[in-house]
């Protein structure tokens, strides 16, 4: 069984997921894609209380 290699995308400070859509569309048949939104801005949530410093421990997301 060949599987797909994993390409994530984590967009800039004040941006979204939505600027790697014409990427995705391209390599969505040959790879196994995935973008995010950091919290608060595209189609995430951010709770008021959360601040850089925070934000910034959060760990990344592991594909296996």
């Amino acid at each position: 069984m060949d599987s797909k290699k994993i390409i994530i995308f984590i967009h800039g400070w004040g941006l979204s997921s939505k600027i790697f859509e014409p990427i995705i569309y391209r390599l969505k048949n040959d790879f196994e894609v995935y973008s995010l939104d950091l919290p608060g801005f595209g189609n995430s949530t951010i709770n008021k209380s959360m601040f850089l410093k925070v934000l910034s421990s959060y760990p990344i997301i592991s594909f296996q």
